[in-house]
């Protein structure tokens, strides 16, 4: 299990910058890429700062992802239901509810198929992007909404994403 890599997953999957994760959990920007690396373990107390920074729980960091051989690719892409969000009390509008899908499916698609035109769509113009990213970051962490194998194939989507622009 490497603890960094997965802060490091997250923290991408966010999109925030190393530096502002230092800053916000009051450690070195060094400190943040040493454990990253994998060259550092935090502290207990560290991880947590970190988890709660990142919209998490410290054991997200030390789950394995699942490797593509394993994940569920004939079942398709995960989807969200407004239920499965209503049950989280998290209110969500129709527009935002088909970016949310879409957004899975398209990265779900990129690590499956390995082509980044795999999965295209229409993006709604009057939704928050920022909220989508959010939303989906706790889909993924949620595996009563999202099982952790497809979550998995969606978070290699995700850095694929992230390597090729």
């Amino acid at each position: 299990m490497d603890i960094g890599r997965r802060v490091r997953e997250v923290r991408e999957d966010l999109g925030m910058q190393r530096t502002v994760l230092a800053r916000r959990v009051g450690a070195a920007e060094n400190t943040i890429y040493r454990i990253e690396t994998g060259k550092r373990t935090p502290s207990v107390e560290l991880l947590e700062k970190i988890a709660r920074e990142l919209r998490t729980e410290p054991a997200e960091f030390l789950r394995e992802p699942v490797p593509l051989a394993e994940a569920p690719q004939e079942s398709g892409p995960p989807q969200v239901s407004r239920e499965d969000l209503e049950k989280l009390e998290i209110p969500i509008t129709d527009p935002e509810l088909k970016e949310l899908n879409n957004e899975l499916a398209s990265y779900w698609h990129l690590w499956v198929h390995k082509d980044k035109t795999a999965y295209a769509y229409i993006s709604e113009e009057d939704v928050d992007t920022a909220r989508i990213k959010m939303l989906i970051h706790l889909v993924l962490g949620t595996p009563s909404i999202v099982a952790p194998e497809a979550a998995g194939v969606v978070r290699e989507g995700i850095r694929e994403k992230l390597k090729t622009g």
